[in-house]
């Protein structure tokens, strides 16, 4: 049976005030809020030895505690996740593994986390993070969902909106079935010397343009390491459409 080698920390950041959706970890899905649904199906997974919900609010916090979370209150001043999470991590052990976990994603299969932590453990890359195949035209040239494209060693190469890399002698009709692209799954992995030094960045000409942050780390030198996960499923909310999709797929769940 595969065992982590190292104790291995989640940290969920939850924002109040999100630009799409107010208030949106506290927004009803079914009898439960998104950030519980998050947050349970983190415990539930048996991947993390400790799971911490990062808020920046009072209403967040007391709901949080109510259904038996740690939770912990941090600035109101933070640009970004990462910046929360080093905020809580701030007293861990340099070598201690953060896993930074989407707040308004809930996790349905964590396929690839396993190996994400094997690639921390070897200590080749400086952040870990997940890819999964995109088959789907909408996806490939939606502007919503982020592409990577990374070397044979798994070291990713670029980050973007657009769909990476242009078939310049195709039509982008033909580009799917013609060239393997991949999704950027928003889960990242760290030790907490890394997190730390990453949170004091400023941001560059390439993430101002994407609006990733991801772009920050790699156009200030650090390594990302990318694992294939072809099983990852999630469901994302951060658009009212996606709430209407979230509410009907967990309902049908159920």
């Amino acid at each position: 049976m595969w065992k982590k080698n190292r104790p291995v920390t989640a940290i969920i950041p939850a924002r109040h005030g999100s630009s799409r959706l107010r208030a949106k970890p506290l927004i009803s899905i079914g009898p439960r809020p998104l950030i519980q649904h998050v947050y349970e199906n983190t415990v539930k997974s048996n991947l993390f030895d400790r799971v911490i919900i990062a808020t920046d609010h009072e209403d967040i916090f007391d709901l949080a505690r109510s259904f038996g979370a740690e939770v912990v209150m941090t600035s109101l001043d933070h640009r970004s996740g990462t910046d929360r999470c080093a905020e809580v991590a701030r007293d861990f052990e340099d070598d201690q593994i953060v896993v930074n976990v989407q707040g308004d994603e809930i996790v349905l299969n964590w396929d690839g986390m396993e190996q994400l932590f094997d690639l921390m453990f070897e200590g080749f890359f400086d952040v870990g993070t997940l890819a999964s195949p995109i088959v789907l035209d909408r996806e490939l040239f939606s502007s919503h969902t982020v592409k990577v494209v990374f070397d044979k060693l798994g070291r990713a190469l670029y980050f973007s909106r657009s769909a990476i890399p242009f078939a310049r002698d195709l039509k982008e009709s033909e580009w799917i079935n013609s060239f393997s692209y991949y999704r950027h799954i928003g889960v990242y992995a760290y030790t907490n010397r890394v997190l730390q030094d990453m949170a004091g960045l400023t941001p560059g000409a390439l993430e101002e343009a994407e609006k990733l942050e991801q772009l920050r780390w790699m156009e200030h030198g650090y390594d990302i390491g990318v694992v294939e996960s072809a099983l990852w499923d999630s469901i994302g909310v951060d658009t009212e459409e996606e709430l209407k999709r979230a509410r009907t797929e967990l309902d049908s769940a159920r």
